[in-house]
């Protein structure tokens, strides 16, 4: 099992990076990098963030999204299953990524409360070809291609929202 921690991105609507920004006394991207140090033997930072000083695989095609990202990330995995984890899910515990162990299909992701989560979630290295296509063809959208996986996509509820807080702007801070 590989873990990538999504650290690149613009960080727009954070007002620039937010790798480094702090939450409750920690860097952002300390909380994801332990949670994947808990779940997975290896642990890839993924993307383009000079703030971090780290190695980091970075797409061969910068500013793709986060679908870009993903296909990155499965392509160059030696592991046929990948934890993929943005670096803006600081309240993820090892609890959630364990009720995600995929069985079988391309991905196993959270919902909560209606809202998709696909960047907190597990993906076979499988998924890489058909994401690759749809991002080849145009795609942007992580949520649009993975509906494109169909039946092979494997979502799980969760009813308590606060372990999903997604870090994306100032106030978002504590």
């Amino acid at each position: 099992m590989t873990g990538f921690l999504l650290v690149g991105g613009q960080g727009r609507r954070m007002g620039g990076a937010k790798a480094t920004r702090t939450f409750e006394g920690r860097p952002l991207w300390s909380y994801g990098r332990d949670l994947l140090g808990e779940c997975c033997p290896q642990v890839v930072l993924l993307g383009h963030c000079p703030e971090l000083e780290l190695p980091a695989l970075v797409e061969e095609l910068p500013g793709q999204g986060p679908l870009g990202g993903v296909v990155c990330a499965l392509k160059h995995s030696s592991t046929p299953w990948n934890l993929v984890l943005a670096l803006d899910y600081p309240l993820l515990t090892a609890d959630i990524v364990d009720r995600l162990k995929p069985a079988h299909g391309l991905a196993c992701l959270p919902r909560c409360q209606g809202q998709a989560h696909p960047l907190c979630g597990y993906y076979h290295r499988d998924a890489a070809a058909p994401l690759g296509e749809a991002l080849a063809a145009g795609e942007r959208s992580l949520l649009r291609a993975l509906d494109g996986l169909g039946e092979q996509v494997h979502w799980v509820d969760f009813e308590d929202d606060r372990p999903f807080l997604n870090v994306n702007h100032l106030s978002d801070l504590r």
